[in-house]
């Protein structure tokens, strides 16, 4: 069974679009992120435990035993080995996206109702526990999709070799060619930075809309012939909504699908809420 990244990496393949609709302080982050990543990625691949796979296919081509345990103990004891990188990866940049996203719908409060840079400052540091929590979730949650993905991926080579009953020679080339596709890492770096802190951004400016009472809310696409017509431009064409319905797509926000560029504007701001968050008399 394909994991949503799998089906993602496949569907977005040599597609990763521009993100100029983000700010550049969300372009930096996404830049680092994408670093970390391919780093965790190609740590991944040069650590991929040859000798003691090879001996489990080996048993497997000879016997035709039922090795099926052994091999996903080998594959989930590599991937495993590998994560806290990765979860240090993640943790830091969607951290910094949500704290950016909370930031940049504060100021556009603080500006559209005149109530100066102390009020910003206040608010930028009001971001919810609870907020900063959902993001140990997140991450959590990626990592071991991002595991799944990688397992799929490698497990999907071993089955077709047995298949095709290939020596361990011609499985240990397989294997090579895959671990040393280094377009294949960058790839997978861009797609899930790009979409993870569109991500990140957009869930910590619906919070911290509604922190302040806002009670209406507008997908609001680019407008180009790349918006999705499917998700994206129904969702932009039908108006104002309340604030917790979800749109005709089925989601509360952006991003729609992983290389979404839309974005959500929110209406009916309570200006005693913001003032109170603000602490403005």
């Amino acid at each position: 069974m394909k994991t949503i990244w799998t089906r993602l990496l496949e569907a977005a393949a040599g597609q990763i679009t521009d993100a100029s609709v983000l700010s550049d302080e969300a372009q930096k982050i996404i830049s680092s992120m994408e670093k970390g990543l391919k780093k965790w990625l190609d740590k991944l691949m040069e650590s991929f435990p040859m000798a003691q796979f090879l001996q489990v296919y080996y048993r497997k081509l000879r016997a035709q035993e039922q090795l099926d345990v052994e091999f996903s103990t080998v594959f989930t004891d590599w991937v495993d080995g590998e994560n806290e990188l990765l979860t240090t990866v993640l943790n830091e940049h969607i951290e910094k996206a949500t704290r950016l996203g909370w930031k940049g719908t504060m100021q556009e409060f603080v500006d559209q109702f005149g109530l100066g840079q102390d009020a910003a400052s206040t608010l930028v540091g009001a971001l919810p526990d609870s907020v900063l929590a959902d993001v140990e979730v997140r991450v959590a949650t990626l990592v071991d999709d991002l595991a799944d993905t990688t397992i799929t991926k490698i497990g999907n080579i071993v089955s077709n070799g047995l298949e095709a009953r290939l020596s361990v020679d011609e499985m240990a080339r397989q294997i090579l060619d895959f671990t040393d596709d280094d377009q294949l890492t960058l790839e997978r770096a861009q797609l899930i930075a790009r979409a993870e802190v569109n991500e990140a951004v957009s869930r910590a400016a619906f919070e911290g809309a509604k922190a302040v009472g806002a009670d209406e809310k507008d997908w609001n696409t680019v407008g180009d012939d790349r918006v999705s017509e499917i998700i994206c431009l129904p969702n932009g064409e039908q108006g104002r909504v309340k604030i917790d319905r979800a749109f005709q797509s089925g989601h509360t926000r952006t991003p729609g699908h992983p290389l979404c560029r839309c974005t959500v504007l929110y209406f009916g701001v309570d200006i005693k809420k913001l003032r109170a968050l603000a602490g403005v008399a």
